[in-house]
């Protein structure tokens, strides 16, 4: 078990990466201003997609997704529970490539993939045999440390406000915002993780969840002002704004803050791809005989290397990776389409037994 504390800090962590890379926006029409409200709407969006899960949870009280699939389903929940451990290999894998290609492409500017991923690789092994107890103690260290980094940001970047730049989101209409459901759909996954550790927090879930998504969007909308009173409509052009950002803070009293985003962003990404693989273990272990249990983690961490390595091959392979997570297939799948299916599932075996009863 891990207290609300922790879960907020893992989850919001997870959130927070889309804040660090963003999905950049070629279209000459998608301004500064319309991040803000793109960060918005998928505040409200969170809460509907969630709808399905958190009526699912609400109804088999104890349990998460994957117990609830088995429950409803029977042996048909193994396919359920390889589906969601693809899901969460897939995020992991994009986490990663994301981070391999900041440090290689904007750092560092060296070939240092294989590297990167050998040390995220055993870090996350020690990670994923130590538990979820002391994964959470350290998201809340890094959470408090990553709070302190944004209002750091916030303060010494107020000298260089432009207001001007926060012209009207809707100048050219609500087709940009159309055109990026599907980008918004994907940033919103992050929620899926607590929807199946559900059983490993004591608390009120539904409470839980509206604190951490306030919480983040507080937090983004607080960076994307910021991004967006300082560089304009170069905001949603620039896959790594939060890094230009910090790159244009100089003071008397702080020099290169810069190295600190780094560290605090490799950390917090760290945190975000360990959680996701402690809950593909998750996923794998309900799939799998408890004989094959002790091999779940190396095979797990394994898989992901492999994967990572392969990904980060080539930039058209990255961008394979890229465009099939963004596309919204992927999060709609897994919070709205298996979570509706075992709603249903769970709604017309009440109806039976109610007939059964009378």
């Amino acid at each position: 078990m891990i207290s609300p504390l922790e879960m907020t800090a893992l989850i919001s962590l997870c959130s927070f990466f889309n804040a660090f890379i963003l999905v950049s926006d070629k279209a000459a029409t998608f301004n500064g201003s319309s991040s803000l409200i793109l960060k918005a709407f998928g505040f409200l969006l969170s809460f509907i997609i969630a709808l399905p899960p958190l009526f699912l949870l609400s109804r088999h009280r104890g349990m998460g997704l994957i117990e609830c699939a088995y429950d409803l389903t029977g042996k048909f929940g193994t396919v359920i529970a390889l589906l969601y451990f693809c899901f969460f290999m897939l995020m992991s894998l994009n986490t990663v490539t994301g981070v391999e290609f900041f440090l290689t492409s904007t750092v560092y500017n060296l070939d240092s993939q294989f590297l990167i991923l050998t040390l995220f690789s055993l870090l996350l092994l020690y990670t994923l045999y130590a538990g979820l107890e002391p994964l959470g103690r350290t998201a809340v260290v890094i959470f408090v440390l990553f709070l302190i980094i944004v209002a750091l940001i916030l303060i010494f970047l107020i000298p260089q406000f432009n207001l001007e730049y926060l012209y009207s989101p809707f100048y050219d209409g609500l087709e940009p915002y159309i055109s990026r459901i599907p980008v918004v759909l994907s940033q919103n996954n992050t929620f899926i993780p607590l929807f199946v550790l559900f059983p490993f927090v004591s608390c009120s879930k539904k409470k839980l969840f509206s604190v951490i998504n306030t919480v983040n969007l507080v937090v983004i909308e607080l960076l994307m002002f910021a991004a967006t009173a300082v560089l304009g409509d170069y905001t949603p052009k620039n896959i790594f704004s939060m890094y230009t950002l910090v790159t244009m803070i100089n003071t008397a009293k702080i020099h290169r803050l810069d190295s600190i985003h780094i560290a605090v962003w490799v950390l917090l990404s760290f945190v975000r791809t360990a959680l996701l693989l402690y809950c593909a273990c998750f996923c794998l272990k309900n799939a799998v005989p408890p004989r094959l249990h002790k091999y779940v983690i190396p095979f797990t961490v394994l898989l992901f290397f492999a994967g990572g390595y392969f990904f980060s091959s080539s930039y058209d392979i990255l961008h394979l990776l890229y465009n099939t997570v963004y596309s919204g297939i992927p999060t709609l799948a897994a919070e709205i389409v298996l979570p509706s299916l075992l709603l249903m599932i769970s709604l017309v075996r009440k109806k039976k037994n109610d007939k059964k009863q009378t």
